[in-house]
């Protein structure tokens, strides 16, 4: 990463599509094979979005998959396997971006060790 902003951007989409995952995964259990109404549809796009301006093609899950299409509607059960995909990505991305130094990990920014904690249990 090369900003405390990119950090940050990074840290909201994470936390996003964790509680948007832990929603669709309860709907899941329920009704695996529902149709996601549009509304949802449109959020859960909208990280995958983010999410695809972060990870390179080396971390993205499917080099062949962005978004759902609004067209040929996705179930609960297929939001739950993109965004647990993308989810083990985004981690495996961060962690990637940390450094255990001194008893602590920080974020790495411009290649370099910053001073900024990162906390890991974030990331596992």
């Amino acid at each position: 990463m090369k900003t405390m902003q990119e950090v940050d951007y990074f840290l909201k989409i994470l936390m996003q599509a964790e509680k948007v995952l832990k929603d669709f995964n309860e709907l899941s259990k329920k009704k695996p094979n529902d149709a996601v109404n549009r509304f949802k549809l449109s959020f859960v796009n909208t990280i995958l979005e983010q999410s695809n301006s972060i990870l390179d093609k080396d971390n993205k899950p499917f080099n062949s998959f962005n978004t759902f299409s609004e067209d040929d509607v996705p179930t609960n059960s297929d939001v739950v396997l993109i965004l647990s995909q993308y989810l083990g990505c985004l981690k495996k991305y961060g962690r990637e971006n940390t450094r255990h130094e001194s008893f602590d990990d920080y974020w790495v920014i411009n290649g370099k060790i910053s001073n900024i904690i990162a906390d890991l249990n974030k990331l596992r």
